[in-house]
């Protein structure tokens, strides 16, 4: 998009969306707009230069790095979207938490219907513990009752990773309306 470029009294770029280009261009007009001030707008380009960085990285030489660039782009689209941030960490927590339930030895509520009591109380039981889950906080021995064994276990020390990050990515999108440095 823009080759050999030299910006000598600067270049406005501001309310201007280049959708395509290569990751030099999208860093020139980023780091354009930080000149600028313009922090916010070049939060889009920086998001455009790490989608093409990703794309140029492969998963045998790179794999750890285009892991995170393409679970942050998934997360919160590198920053820009705080709802993406927000659905993540509640989808994340509701893959581990029915994972977490079908390992369980013991099966804290039976499927099938029986009466309207025993539905509402399986229902209010499985939010219950939801919401505990939900806390990265939470002991491992949240639901010592259905005997967990060492998956389920494990596949807490995983969710409380990935909804921390959760929590942690959607925290950072909302910093984009903050301060300007």
């Amino acid at each position: 998009m823009f080759e050999r470029c030299f910006f000598s009294k600067g270049a406005d770029f501001s309310n201007t969306k280049y959708p395509n280009g290569d990751r030099e261009s999208f860093r020139l007009i980023r780091s354009e707009l930080l000149k600028v001030n313009n922090k916010f707008e070049s939060l889009y380009y920086h998001s455009k230069e790490l989608i093409i960085y990703e794309q140029n990285l492969t998963f045998k030489n790179h794999f750890g790095e285009k892991f995170m660039l393409w679970i942050n782009r998934i997360s919160t689209n590198h920053g820009l979207n705080w709802i993406r941030g927000v659905l993540f960490t509640v989808f994340t927590a509701v893959l581990f938490y029915i994972l977490y339930l079908i390992v369980l030895p013991i099966r804290p509520f039976r499927f099938g219907w029986v009466s309207w009591e025993s539905f509402f109380k399986a229902s209010n039981n499985t939010v219950e513990y939801f919401l505990k889950f939900l806390l990265v906080t939470h002991d491992f021995d949240f639901m010592q009752q259905f005997s967990p064994n060492s998956i389920n276990y494990f596949l807490d020390f995983i969710s409380k990773i990935f909804i921390s990050y959760g929590i942690y990515q959607t925290v950072q999108a909302f910093r984009k309306y903050g301060k300007m440095n």
